[in-house]
């Protein structure tokens, strides 16, 4: 905000894409809008925003007051036979820039004056004065006495020879102001009727300073509004926003009509639609229209929500803000939170990070000199904090003062202060040295950074740099199973721990395209973040109650392993160099040599976004050279570098050449040079197009794209490492016929304890090939109990283990499938990022949900702008009622809804879910739940029992631990209290211990816990968490022995399922492969339960084994490697029934199945490993069934991959595949 009409001139001045004339324009500086000097007075002392002017020079009225003018103007300069340089009263209006009371000048008649009234006599007409011929002097002379009004007349004056009766500078400007009169009545009456009630552009007169919420609300909605609901009119208004913006809950405009009718009929005081959707669109023009056109160097043409928009509701937001942490923190070995991790600790740029601090109310910006309270100097780098946020430090460079007082910084080696330490800044200094750096010579590269750019911008307001999480991907715009790809873009708020990051109401939509690549969708990411970075956003900070800068920066692109890779200009995981973090890879053969199959279990050397960038380079001017097809392809298997965005060029240019090197049937023909000259500009124009041919985001400030791509645990590990170990376990157990008895095994299973959905074992072994993410999220924690002794001892997981069990397993798997590889970089990442949930992409797939709300509800001929403007309807509405802060357009001033729209919101949880708010209530230690009410005749007499604080005392200080194993028995609650008031009453809780035993279950090696007979009576804050105990079938040889009965339509049928009968209930197993609460079971158990039991004697070995049976294999004939079994049509293998299932190398979402490009073929299970416990090895004959000989009995894993060799689509039914083949 500028305080000075002459400071916000000059900001217009610098800007070059301006479309408006500000000569056009003054502005009140008081209330800093704009009056139109074009327009009529009525209209032009009206205030217009800034943001406005731009559409109000386009605006009809405007345009036709200016030709009203000019009309005028040429029609009295008709009358002028001295041509002279016209200098009119609206060129220069800021001498009359006090308004003008038009009222009291009257176009023919004047009333008798008053004594004290000075007249101004005015000749009817003054005729303009001939050119005299004779002496050019004489003419110079008489033009000098010339003044030109603002009719265009010539006036002629002197130095006062003139008579006092007629002044005609005072005729010109009385005729000024009566011809002022004049026109605009006429252009009033012609063009502006009824103009105050259809033009949006004008808020209000100038004395609007101190306007209300209520008068703010009676300007946008009338005079009838109720400002106890502001911004809305009313409550009705209010309601109806809040229902059909919902993220969940998405209306069609047919639907909202009938909505809308229904209730009117009812007689409910509801708004019209059209009377809505004007009162949606005037609030999303006060709040913020963040959605931008975008156009790529393609062509393509999208829609983007700016991300500055995003972070400013963010902070201006309290249910987002009081989570947000600004700094990074230095929390020594602990790791929960992303501002823990080594890039925002260590790796970040220093100039990208949060630029000043507030201590003792005093700014500290960084790279300027502070002074210490020892008297000591310092030259802050960064700033980050310690025990939780309580400390504040800084980092930087010691500073040394000479003899001669002059100052050196030892930019050498950094070191780490504290803020308290500090006494005076950079301006305090400058204040006690009379403005002279007192740097020496050698320092004068730092003293060029003082002061730090943003303080004179900033002035007193604080300036905080926020970190992004960035997700993309592609998603099915539809709702069934036909397949409508768009390119998706969300983003997180890095700033927000990460419980709050999961919440689906802190994901935020960025941008979509159906047409768009997803290079091209980041660039215009990039060019909004850098935006936002260079000119800071403006946001109100609801928790220190002050105005605040914000400026984003990337931190981390998240994103399943296809999007990754193409992000990282990886020619993907079906190259021989397949990761995209590191160069591991090679040949085929080079992979299962003794030498290579190790290299591949291990991390490789890091790959650069220089070499990267570099490779693409070369593969681009390598295009401009003849016969380059097959050493293109040759770059492409050697270095693992595909850039999706250029790549199209490439391949133009290669086109382009043939035909350019082609003979033309005449003979003729392009020499050498000529070929280049053509093909090098022709690279030019691509080259001029747009933001690049390349890559952006690899020069992107702050971004490694190869360090910046964490591995994702969704697709790596559940949809990925689970899954082939699923299948593979599935086939085992259907080839030994157990499969009935593992089914029994998994409806018995409890899931007490898990924080997971009910187990539905039956819908996955009925559709085993067709599991997702949450199936997959299950089996992880509650296999090993299912298959215990159904299969062999080699495929229970370790984790510590996992590639050397997977080495005995199925060695081909590790260098067929990336994924095992991808797992070796998890630690970096979780290092540099903090956990893996943090960088997971399960929140933004299920935020696909929402997308395809939106995009159902488009008419899909802008299906990027309808989305992008239903995103911002939905984040406007979120905003507003959760208390959000915004700027006011007319008074400047920041402002919220009123209290009662927050408190109707917290009143009624329904309404919160609408928005995307959490419902769950969080019972405190002690709430009691009562059992439901029963009918007469059917409760349960009270229990009293005599018992008193004594008991929990000294069970309390016993031999039992408060972090022991037990089971609840009852709840003991006093009978008065309870009556009074059955949540604020004391409250026991008698609990059953268990032991642990000291070894380790034999089979599952997870911890035993034994039921005692000790009770115990504890407090509700003592018990941790709930764990979940499985029991222990095979000491006590519980099998399928009993039935119960399958319940449908909430009846018991006679339809029964077997179950697992347990012989006793006293010998359990404690699930330490729980994701929930594993923390409190890692303390509740000795150490010396924790530890793995799978241990592998000599590694290097083992994996020269492993490399030694895959080429026997190889060489007789007998691989499990599927490329090398598909050599013809007519030469198919056959896989496992499960595999088949499972033959794409990403499970889709449900609804995506079709259209994803088809993964390399299943890998067929290793028969030693995979033969029954005692069973005769079968043939491989036996293993397959009979080869398909014609594509008709070919699966479509199979079809797939053949039209993925002939460069055809691989998406769509078995119909479309065969045509494509045929």
């Amino acid at each position: 905000m500028f305080n000075k009409l002459g400071s916000q001139s000059a900001a217009w001045s610098a800007n070059a894409k301006r479309s408006y004339d500000i000569n056009d324009f003054r502005q009140n500086p008081e209330t800093l809008l704009f009056k139109c000097r074009i327009c009529p007075i009525k209209v032009g002392d009206k205030g217009i925003l800034q943001r406005r002017l731009a559409e109000h020079m386009k605006s009809s009225r405007h345009t036709m007051a200016r030709e009203t003018r000019e009309k005028q103007r040429t029609a009295r300069h008709a009358l002028r036979e001295i041509p002279a340089p016209v200098n009119s009263l609206e060129d220069n209006q800021s001498v009359f820039d006090d308004p003008i009371n038009t009222e009291d000048i009257d176009n023919g008649s004047h009333s008798s004056p008053s004594p004290h009234t000075t007249i101004i006599s005015v000749h009817p007409m003054v005729e303009p004065v001939p050119e005299l011929e004779g002496s050019p002097q004489l003419n110079e002379q008489i033009a000098r006495l010339g003044w030109t009004d603002s009719t265009g007349q010539r006036v002629f004056f002197s130095a006062g020879d003139v008579g006092a009766d007629r002044d005609p500078l005072a005729e010109s400007l009385a005729r000024a102001l009566r011809g002022a009169r004049m026109d605009e009545t006429i252009a009033e009456a012609t063009y502006f009727q009824d103009l105050e009630q259809e033009d949006p552009l004008f808020c209000g007169g100038e004395d609007n300073a101190d306007i209300t919420a209520e008068d703010l609300n009676k300007d946008l909605f009338g005079p009838d509004s109720k400002s106890e609901w502001f911004p809305y009119p009313d409550k009705a208004a209010f309601l109806t926003d809040i229902l059909f913006s919902s993220p969940r809950l998405r209306f069609s405009r047919a639907q909202q009509k009938a909505v809308l009718s229904w209730a009117k009929d009812l007689g409910a005081d509801v708004p019209s639609y059209n009377g809505f959707r004007r009162t949606q669109d005037m609030l999303l023009a006060e709040i913020g229209d963040p959605t931008k056109r975008q156009q790529s160097g393609r062509g393509n043409v999208w829609y983007l929500n700016e991300i500055g928009d995003s972070i400013k509701k963010d902070m201006s937001n309290p249910f987002t803000r009081a989570g947000m942490t600004l700094y990074p923190e230095d929390a020594g070995n602990k790791l929960s939170e992303v501002w823990h991790g080594d890039k925002m600790l260590r790796d970040i740029p220093d100039h990208l990070l949060s630029p000043n601090i507030r201590h003792n109310g005093v700014l500290y910006y960084v790279n300027e000199l502070v002074r210490c309270t020892d008297g000591s100097w310092f030259l802050p780098k960064r700033w980050l904090t310690r025990n939780g946020g309580k400390v504040m430090l800084s980092s930087g460079f010691k500073v040394i003062e000479r003899s001669d007082g002059s100052l050196v910084i030892q930019d050498q080696i950094r070191e780490v202060i504290e803020v308290s330490s500090f006494a005076s800044n950079f301006i305090q200094i400058l204040d006690c040295t009379c403005g002279i750096y007192p740097l020496a010579v050698e320092s004068d590269h730092h003293a060029a950074e003082m002061p730090h750019p943003l303080r004179e911008l900033a002035g007193a307001r604080m300036v905080y740099s926020i970190p992004l999480a960035i997700f993309i991907d592609d998603v099915s715009g539809n709702k069934s199973k036909q397949w409508n790809k768009h390119f998706s873009c969300y983003m997180s708020n890095g700033a927000l721990p990460r419980t709050k990051l999961e919440n689906e109401f802190h994901v935020r939509f960025v941008a979509t395209s159906p047409f768009a690549s997803p290079l091209e969708i980041m660039q215009g990411v990039r060019a909004s973040i850098e935006e936002a970075f260079e000119d800071p956003v403006e946001a109100w900070d609801c928790e220190a109650k002050e105005e605040v800068l914000l400026r984003p920066y990337g931190l981390l692109f998240a994103g399943d392993n296809p999007m990754q890779a193409e992000l990282c200009s990886c020619a993907g995981l079906n190259t021989n160099f397949f990761c995209r973090t590191c160069k591991a890879g090679g040949t085929r053969e080079w992979k299962q040599s003794d030498e290579g199959f190790p290299e591949v279990l291990k991390a490789g050397e890091i790959r650069s976004p220089e070499d990267t960038a570099e490779e693409t380079f070369q593969q681009i001017l390598t295009a401009l050279e003849p016969n380059i097809a097959t050493t293109l392809t040759e770059a492409v298997r050697s270095s693992g570098i595909k850039d999706a965005l250029a790549q199209p060029i490439i391949d133009s240019l290669v086109k382009m050449g043939q035909d350019l090197r082609k003979v033309n049937p005449d003979g003729s023909s392009y020499s050498p040079d000529e070929v280049q000259t053509i093909l090098t500009e022709e690279l030019k124009k691509h080259q001029q197009q747009g933001d690049g041919i390349t890559n952006p985001l690899f020069d992107m400030d702050g971004i490694d794209m190869h360090k910046d791509t964490p591995t994702e645990i969704l697709h790596t590990i559940l949809l990925g490492v689970v899954k082939y170990y699923w299948g593979q376990t599935i086939w085992l157990l259907e080839k030994g016929k157990d499969f009935p008895l593992f089914q029994a095994r998994l409806n018995s299973i409890l899931a007490d304890g898990l924080n997971i959905p009910k187990v539905q074992a039956d819908y996955m072994c009925q559709y085993k090939g067709g599991l997702i993410g949450k199936h997959f999220k299950t089996l992880s924690q509650i296999m090993a109990f299912a298959v215990e002794g159904l299969v062999p001892a080699e495929l229970d997981v370790c984790i510590n283990d996992f590639i050397n069990i997977t080495c005995k397993c199925s060695p081909s798997i590790l260098i067929s499938k990336p994924k095992f590889h991808f797992l070796l970089h998890l630690p970096f990442f979780i290092r540099r990022f903090g956990p893996a949930v943090l960088f997971s992409t399960e929140r933004y797939e299920a935020y696909n949900a929402v997308f395809r709300a939106c995009s159902i509800y488009s008419n899909r001929l802008t299906p990027s702008r309808d989305i992008a403007w239903s995103f911002a309807g939905i984040d406007r509405v979120k905003h507003i009622v959760t208390g959000g802060w915004w700027k006011d357009t007319r008074t400047q001033k920041w402002t919220c809804a009123n209290t009662r729209v927050m408190r109707h919101i917290l009143a009624h949880p329904e309404m919160a879910a609408m928005v995307g708010l959490p419902t769950k209530v969080e019972h405190e230690p002690g709430i009691i739940i009562p059992y439901p009410e029963r009918q007469p005749g059917e409760e349960t007499p009270e229990r009293k029992i005599p018992w008193n604080d004594s008991l929990a005392a000294l069970a309390h200080s016993g031999e039992f631990s408060p972090l022991s194993f037990g089971t609840i028995r009852e709840i003991l609650v006093p009978v008065t209290a309870s009556r009074i008031n059955p949540n604020n009453c004391d409250v026991r809780i008698t609990v059953q211990l268990f032991t642990v035993q000291p070894t380790l279950h034999t089979s599952l090696h997870m911890p035993i816990l034994v039921r005692t007979k000790q009770c115990t009576v504890v407090q509700p804050e003592d018990i941790e968490c709930a764990v979940n105990l499985q029991h222990d079938c095979s000491s006590g040889k519980c099998g399928p022995h009993s039935s119960v009965s399958i319940v449908q339509e909430r009846e018991a049928t006679s339809i029964t399922r077997a179950r697992v009968q347990h012989t006793d209930d006293d010998r359990f197993i404690l699930n330490t492969s729980s994701l929930h609460n594993y923390r409190h079971i890692a303390l509740a158990i000795p150490r010396s339960l924790t530890s793995h039991s799978f241990t592998v004697p000599d590694e290097v070995s083992l994996r020269r084994s492993a490399a030694a049976q895959i080429r026997d294999k190889i060489a007789g004939g007998d691989a499990d490697d599927p490329m090398s079994l598909v050599p013809t049509l007519s030469d198919l293998p056959t896989v496992p029934p499960v595999e088949i299932a499972m033959g794409l190398d990403d499970q889709p979402a449900e609804g995506e199945l079709e259209s994803i490009p088809a993964a390399p073929m299943p890998v067929i299970l290793d028969a030693p490993v995979f033969s029954r416990v005692g069973a005769n090895a079968r043939s491989r004959q036996q293993q397959l069934k009979p080869i398909p000989t014609t594509l008709e009995s070919c699966t479509n894993p199979v079809l797939q991959y053949l039209c993925k060799q002939s460069n055809e689509l691989v998406s769509g039914r078995k119909a479309e595949l065969l045509t494509r083949l045929r």
